[in-house]
């Protein structure tokens, strides 16, 4: 089993479990999106200039960091193992040391209260790092830091080799290599 069947399995068990009304997606895997799609709404957003076939599906083409959604509209917002890439121009995105937590605070914003954020990052118990410009990989201190005003709901860790779930005192320590969290929290009502 690769590590992100263990991703997929558990945001389609958030999903099923919250049964939003409306989910946000940004930048996860087409082939779980898809499958999503069978069943929900699902708006997607995208840096680069894209079309859907699939009659569930709503494209926004738009740069996440200065998303242009009205605050608390949506009941869930999904991103698998893409926060990382925000901001380090792969993309095709400009270049901003801060384009991840724009991006997360842009996520937040458009979340309605009672609803959900639901993400995947990689992650380590070492010192957190830029890959290039391939990825960032994170502490949980940092992942706790964003989720602050939010409650958890659920979450795991899955080691990458071999792909199976672990305990969070089990994620990699050497430099640049990482594991993988997947949390779903909660927006407060305020």
């Amino acid at each position: 089993m690769h590590y992100q069947n263990y991703e997929c399995d558990f945001a389609s068990e958030q999903i099923a479990q919250s049964n939003p009304d409306g989910i946000l997606d940004i930048g996860s895997y087409r082939d779980w999106l898809a499958g999503v799609m069978a069943y929900y709404s699902v708006t997607t957003v995208d840096v680069r200039d894209r079309k859907s076939n699939l009659s569930n599906e709503t494209i926004i083409n738009q740069d996440v960091r200065s998303l242009g959604m009205a605050e608390n509209s949506m009941d869930m917002v999904t991103t698998l193992h893409t926060i990382e890439h925000f901001g380090l121009g792969r993309y095709g995105d400009e270049f901003d040391p801060d384009g991840d937590k724009k991006a997360v605070t842009n996520f937040l914003r458009v979340i309605k209260p009672g609803g959900r954020f639901l993400f995947s990052v990689p992650v380590t118990a070492g010192k957190a790092c830029i890959s290039f410009n391939s990825h960032r990989i994170y502490t949980m201190k940092m992942v706790r830091e964003w989720m602050r005003e939010l409650s958890l709901e659920s979450e795991i860790f899955i080691k990458r080799k071999p792909a199976k779930l672990c305990n969070e005192s089990e994620l990699a320590t050497q430099p640049g290599e990482f594991d993988v969290y997947c949390g779903c929290y909660l927006k407060n009502n305020s």
